[in-house]
């Protein structure tokens, strides 16, 4: 189970996770993505390997880079879900 101190990276390591995995998607590359989202591209990096916490304005424009909602950056990943039941 994970604890309350795990959280912020969990959630910095799903962003990080999704972040890229929507850039590589899209085919576009970090600077790209840092001009569709108004940020450095550095800035990008940073995310994609989970350096920092960005705040809730980069989580918005990456949001709107991507157009999609937080729940798509910050949800868990496909192998996360549940498989369903064997019948």
């Amino acid at each position: 189970m994970t604890s309350v101190r795990d959280r912020p990276l969990l959630f910095r390591q799903r962003l990080a996770h999704h972040t890229s995995r929507l850039r590589n998607e899209r085919h576009w590359t970090q600077e790209e993505l840092a001009h569709k989202a108004e940020l450095h591209r550095n800035q990008i990096g940073v995310i994609e390997r989970a350096e920092r916490n960005p705040g809730l304005d980069v989580l918005e424009k990456l949001c709107r880079a991507f157009e999609v909602g937080p729940e798509v950056l910050l949800g868990p990943g496909l192998d996360a879900l549940p498989l369903p039941p064997v019948k």
